[in-house]
């Protein structure tokens, strides 16, 4: 559909880091210039599955929508010095397009 081809690299996200205290952080941006993204979430995943965590971003004062050529900061302390493997940004309307970096 349109849809889904306005949604093709409309969702990037960078400088991901995690601090020693536990906190995750990073910059999402929606890099298309006509398509809104809502419904974001965050997932923070580990190596060990069952200790996976999704957070809705409205929920963290990301806007929702994330109009087109706007940024965001998402951080939310995960209450555990373990370092996750990955986080991946999601949105309800464009579920096939999410954005993924692993923790360094």
């Amino acid at each position: 559909t349109d849809i889904e081809a306005e949604c093709v690299g409309a969702l990037d996200i960078s400088q991901l880091v995690f601090n020693s205290d536990g906190t995750v952080s990073v910059k999402i941006s929606n890099v298309s210039n006509r398509i809104n993204l809502t419904g974001l979430k965050a997932i923070v995943e580990y190596a060990d599955t069952t200790r996976n965590k999704q957070y809705p971003l409205a929920n963290y004062n990301v806007s929702d929508p994330l109009t087109p050529a706007s940024v965001a900061f998402f951080s939310v302390n995960t209450n555990s010095t373990d370092k996750p493997k990955q986080l991946e940004v999601m949105s309800s309307n464009c579920p096939k397009q999410s954005a993924m970096l692993q923790f360094k």
